[in-house]
């Protein structure tokens, strides 16, 4: 893959650093304040030159995928311990609730996340082997994030509590659903054999806008969640002023960190799949039974 922060400089004077100034062009005859040469250009300092050399778009790329993988498990064990903290998990009516923000926590958002980053972090893998790793995660992504629905369903319906009354239920239902629904269609679309290429082809936009739009969603919908359940755990009648969500209990400092870490790796899980540079490219063909995608050389 072509680097964008770093070429080498080409021949006599004419090559041209592209974070060289050239502020001295056109003074003398070579473009030099001593007049005559071949012109030299600043150049950084020695740091920075090292920092734009190895900044290139495959190891932004690794060092990008490596800080969304860390912040991904960081709000899985953040979720983990805010449900120990209170009170633990179970299968009793009043602990199986607890399932679910971890469970929708690895499921919509951390499994969500590597399933739609799977075409640019496999970049040795075959393109029909990218497509199969990616169904896998999705579909272990959904299959995870409906225990999680299950769990907070039959807390409900064992404590009598209304079923989806909230925002958050509304949204995450609909969430649910569609990505659901997006998974079933994308076999049939992707992966099935007999599936007509034109209508893959014409589809594939519509799939990718789709999958962005529902990483981003679920990140709002879990924000909503902490919150709900953050005010109905520390709100209480019996609860103490200083154990209220407005004084900042050490649990509310957990949900906090954990809403903060969450909207910084959906920004930077969004900012990867529509950063052109880090696409995979590929030339689509479709005079075949299936259209064959071919990795192009170059980013051109």
């Amino acid at each position: 893959m072509a680097h964008v922060y770093h070429q080498k400089e080409q021949g006599g004077g004419g090559g041209h650093h592209p974070y060289q100034d050239s502020d001295n062009e056109g003074h003398g005859g070579g473009g030099n304040q001593g007049g005559g040469g071949g012109g030299e250009s600043t150049r950084f300092g020695p740091i920075t030159e090292t920092i734009l050399t190895t900044l290139s778009q495959d190891n932004l790329f690794l060092i990008c995928l490596l800080f969304v993988e860390l912040l991904g498990v960081i709000l899985v064990i953040l979720a983990t311990c805010w449900m120990l903290q209170i009170g633990g998990l179970g299968f009793a009516d009043k602990l199986i609730f607890n399932f679910h923000p971890i469970l929708m926590t690895l499921g919509m958002i951390f499994l969500n996340a590597n399933g739609i980053l799977i075409y640019r972090s496999t970049r040795t893998l075959g393109y029909q082997a990218q497509k199969r790793l990616h169904f896998a995660l999705q579909t272990a992504m959904i299959s995870t994030s409906w225990l999680g629905f299950l769990a907070a369903y039959l807390s409900h319906a064992w404590l009598s509590i209304p079923h989806f009354y909230s925002l958050h239920s509304w949204l995450g239902l609909a969430a649910l659903t569609g990505v659901t629904i997006s998974l079933v269609s994308s076999y049939l679309t992707f992966l099935y054999p007999k599936a007509n290429p034109i209508y893959r082809r014409l589809s594939l936009p519509f799939h990718v806008f789709g999958g962005i739009a529902n990483i981003a969603l679920s990140a709002g919908i879990a924000v909503a969640g902490i919150t709900e359940k953050a005010i109905f755990s520390l709100n209480k009648a019996d609860a103490k002023p200083e154990e209220t969500y407005a004084y900042l209990p050490s649990v509310a400092i957990l949900l906090n960190v954990f809403g903060v870490i969450l909207v910084i790796f959906t920004i930077l899980v969004v900012w990867m799949v529509t950063k052109p540079e880090f696409k995979r490219k590929y030339k689509m063909t479709v005079n075949t039974p299936h259209y064959v995608l071919r990795r192009e050389k170059t980013l051109d």
